[in-house]
């Protein structure tokens, strides 16, 4: 429990702690002032007594200053250079981001591993046809026909392969633009204030 004066009567408010900071009435009938309910600050520290501080005290009041008053051979230290604005670079811009380009770089990344997956699997199945072509015992007609359509499944692969990495790629410059308008965006606002 808190325990508060009020303002206008100083009569004792006590109220708990987790009505601090709320508007509260006083409780003399005579009163009944509406204040926040805040707890009084705490007293100033008391002084401690350091004895490193005294005796800090009683050197820097000795004769020592005295004997650099006259000296004339310091000189006066040069004024502080200007601070220099930093240049954003390409490191910094695309920090603002961090979590949306390692993204980026990861699906680049998918879509290359896709690419070639699609296109090994297009020259695996386009090769298993030329080897049932060659080293089959079945008739020739299923033979050609085997192949065949090995060769239209891995051509099929590989234009899908394709199409897939050209999708993703297309994304992720998509979204790369977006990011260069967002940026050009702040730099010109950046201008106008």
């Amino acid at each position: 429990m808190i325990t508060v004066r009020c303002p206008s009567c100083q009569a004792e408010v006590r109220g708990p702690e987790s009505i601090v900071g709320k508007r509260v009435r006083c409780k003399r009938d005579d009163c009944r002032n509406v204040f926040v309910f805040e707890p009084p600050p705490p007293p100033p520290p008391a002084p401690v007594d350091d004895p490193w501080e005294r005796e800090a005290s009683a050197l820097a009041s000795s004769s020592y200053e005295d004997e650099f008053d006259d000296d004339e051979s310091f000189d006066e230290l040069p004024s502080p250079l200007p601070k220099r604005k930093k240049k954003k670079t390409a490191e910094t811009s695309e920090q603002r981001y961090p979590l949306l380009n390692k993204y980026l770089e990861w699906c680049r990344s998918f879509a290359q591993i896709v690419l070639v997956l699609y296109l090994i699997g297009a020259a695996i199945t386009v090769l298993g046809g030329i080897a049932v072509l060659l080293f089959s015992d079945a008739p020739s007609d299923t033979r050609l026909a085997s192949v065949a359509f090995a060769i239209c499944v891995g051509t099929g692969a590989a234009i899908v392969g394709y199409i897939v990495y050209v999708v993703l790629m297309a994304s992720i410059q998509f979204v790369h633009v977006i990011i260069d308008i967002e940026k050009n965006t702040r730099r010109l606002a950046g201008k106008a204030e």
